[in-house]
């Protein structure tokens, strides 16, 4: 489809997301041709969230807040804006049919994966413990999550030494590279692209993020995919791993916090190889139990008690 050529009128643009990113991405669209008519924001809002008001410039009464963009009255005042385009980055709420008919062109959404690997929920870390490719895709919104015709994207490397900072911080530097690259088309309607290959396709919902998180002190695992779960876990957003045991009344959780050991790669793969050959019990990576034989001080495990 094509909209507006370029120069001759703005692309009215609705927004939803508040990652770090999202700002950039908003100043970009201003400063080449795009206007911002209404803005959603995750609920709560991240930390980024006034520097996104800001960028974005429109009326409080425009800037709706989680589910509340599917609301009818947020459908019919973002509707009478006419808007051209919809843009989605970091966004948390499944937009419904009736938000996603809005723009007269449709939605795009800029997602942390390769498509068609990692549909859904923490694509970053489900690529470090399956060991999928890692990246950016600009893509077509459907009503199937993630799983519309790639506009663009592109891979990036996952270092044994990351934690999700770091990987956070490199799919965001990547993002804004990807959305750069694509937004004159997008800004003048051209929203054809290439069809995913299903044969590859993954997709992760939050029961799969939940039972990731949550490790049975008890099992076993070889160190290599502890080490990927832990760090998947590690970084300034991320509140650690949780564990059940058989003697505390609730989970706990362990914080970690994976700091890069050498300054050469060799020694961090070397060290990662080595690694994932090893099988270890998770109770020899934790505290003893309170009141256990190997715990000579009865006190309880310097741990958070999530109750």
């Amino acid at each position: 489809m094509n909209g507006n050529p370029s120069g001759v009128s703005s692309t009215r643009v609705v927004f939803c997301g508040d990652r770090d990113v999202s700002a950039l991405l908003l100043e970009l669209m201003a400063a080449q041709g795009g206007k911002i008519v209404g803005l959603g924001l995750n609920s709560p809002p991240g930390p980024a969230a006034e520097r996104i008001k800001a960028a974005a410039g429109v009326d409080a009464d425009m800037v709706f807040y989680g589910r509340s963009i599917g609301s009818t009255v947020a459908v019919r005042k973002l509707g009478a804006e006419a808007p051209d385009l919809g843009v989605c980055c970091g966004f948390a709420p499944i937009l419904t049919p009736e938000v996603l008919a809005v723009p007269r062109w449709g939605w795009v959404n800029v997602h942390r994966s390769y498509l068609p690997y990692n549909r859904g929920l923490d694509p970053l870390q489900w690529a470090v413990v399956e060991g999928t490719p890692a990246g950016v895709t600009v893509h077509v919104m459907t009503d199937r999550v993630d799983a519309g015709d790639i506009l663009g994207q592109a891979e990036m490397p996952v270092y044994p030494t990351d934690n999700m900072d770091r990987l956070e911080s490199r799919a965001d530097e990547l993002a804004f590279e990807v959305f750069q690259a694509a937004w004159p088309a997008l800004r003048d309607g051209h929203l054809e692209g290439k069809p995913q290959d299903e044969d590859f396709a993954t997709h992760h919902s939050l029961a799969d993020c939940n039972a990731l998180r949550h490790l049975d002190r008890d099992a076993s695992m070889k160190v290599g995919r502890l080490l990927d779960i832990l760090r998947c876990y590690s970084g300034a957003s991320y509140s650690g791993v949780h564990f059940a045991t058989g003697l505390l009344r609730s989970p706990f959780t362990v914080h970690t916090d994976i700091r890069v050991a050498g300054e050469r790669a060799g020694e961090a793969e070397s060290f990662a190889t080595e690694a994932a050959e090893t099988n270890l019990s998770l109770k020899d990576c934790l505290p003893p139990e309170a009141g256990s034989p190997e715990d000579g001080s009865g006190n309880a495990p310097r741990v958070d008690d999530q109750r």
